[in-house]
């Protein structure tokens, strides 16, 4: 998955959890969403719980402040890795399959390498990180960029090669891609 363009009218700030739960589908093949908001020992959160498609817990965090969010995402996998019982019977018929390590999908509008760095460190190759821009394209509508982080982003097995596509569908995303940067450049992201 490159990245993925969505248009939205008129909102001025997307809240990245509740557009996950709306959009299931972007998080990858198969993912359903369990439950908001559910309570930690100590007061946090999980944002958005939900399960991927081959049975693993997957948690969804939005990410404005990365110390916070790495605090945050090693609570969540602990208190999922100590009730995955619990976890089953709370969410019976949901195809949560025995032992399956979470997974986390992070969401913000970019990561450093150092976040990168020690989240690989800690959690493997198991994080997907997903960015989120709202651009204004040059009609005035607002535009969505979903893209998975390049480099270590560990969400992407399955993704299609070069090689994989066609001349036309590479032309295609070739133009895609220089249309994002053109946007990007234009709003002073890139």
């Amino acid at each position: 998955m490159g990245f993925e363009t969505f248009i939205v009218a008129g909102e001025e700030r997307i809240d990245p959890i509740a557009w996950a739960e709306e959009n299931p589908s972007l998080l990858g093949e198969g993912f359903r969403s369990l439950s908001r908001r559910v309570p930690l020992p100590g007061g946090d959160v999980i944002p958005l719980l939900g399960v991927e498609g081959g049975g693993a817990p997957a948690v969804v965090i939005a990410v404005e402040n990365e110390s916070e969010a790495f605090l945050r995402l090693g609570r969540a996998i602990a208190f999922l890795r100590e009730r995955s019982e619990w976890l089953r019977e709370a969410f019976p018929d949901r195809g949560l399959r025995e032992g399956a390590p979470p997974r986390p999908f992070l969401i913000a509008a970019g990561f450093s390498p150092s976040f990168r760095e020690t989240l690989g460190a800690v959690f493997g190759d198991r994080p997907v990180l997903l960015v989120l821009r709202a651009l204004t394209g040059a009609d005035g509508r607002r535009l969505l960029f979903l893209e998975r982080a390049a480099g270590g982003d560990g969400g992407a097995p399955g993704r299609a090669q070069p090689g994989d596509l066609t001349a036309e569908e590479r032309a295609f995303f070739r133009r895609l891609e220089e249309e994002r940067d053109s946007l990007l450049h234009r709003e002073g992201v890139g």
